[in-house]
């Protein structure tokens, strides 16, 4: 054969490798060696997704619970420092009114003619929170220097679908901590 012949033929069989050509000794035509995957391949891929995916999903609702709880317990303690805070200013006792039926948290005082006065607007805990120990309306009152009526109460809030505890307490001092 001459030069060219065999060059020309040597650029078909090179052209044709990768498509569906098939060349004597080979085992099989080069169409099976196209890049993909395989279905057990793509079945392992997707279980490993759900398998993250479900860790994840069980974080994240453990988390939120976590946050619920961080957030009341501030929000209650947040509450008692302005019902403390009042009754220093106002110079007369003021309490917050805790409902455990509607989640309720409200800074009450006696206005000057001896009717309740709410002072600011209530706040409400989220709907996974309740209180503990608390079935009817409670108020935790603050004298006109500040100091509880009641010292050494405790306020405890619990996440209702992880049985997360929050404690807040108020000391003789008037001192709120919350733990």
């Amino acid at each position: 054969m001459t030069h060219i012949a065999e060059h020309t033929i040597r650029l078909a069989r090179d052209r044709g490798a990768g498509e569906s050509a098939h060349h004597p000794g080979d085992d099989w035509p080069r169409d099976h060696s196209v890049a993909g995957f395989s279905l057990p391949e793509l079945l392992v891929v997707v279980a490993i997704i759900g398998i993250v995916s479900s860790l994840a999903v069980v974080s994240i609702q453990s988390a939120r619970a976590g946050y619920q709880l961080y957030t009341s317990g501030y929000t209650i303690s947040s509450k008692l420092d302005d019902a403390r805070t009042n009754a220093l200013k106002r110079n007369r006792p003021v309490w917050l009114l805790l409902t455990p039926n509607s989640q309720s948290l409200q800074v009450q005082t006696t206005a000057p003619g001896g009717a309740t006065m709410n002072v600011g607007g209530p706040e409400f805990l989220s709907k996974d929170m309740q209180f503990m120990d608390i079935t009817t309306p409670q108020p935790v009152t603050f004298d006109a220097i500040g100091r509880p009526a009641n010292p050494g109460q405790t306020i405890r809030v619990q996440h209702v679908r992880s049985g997360l505890t929050r404690t807040i307490t108020i000391a003789s001092t008037g001192r709120i901590t919350v733990q």
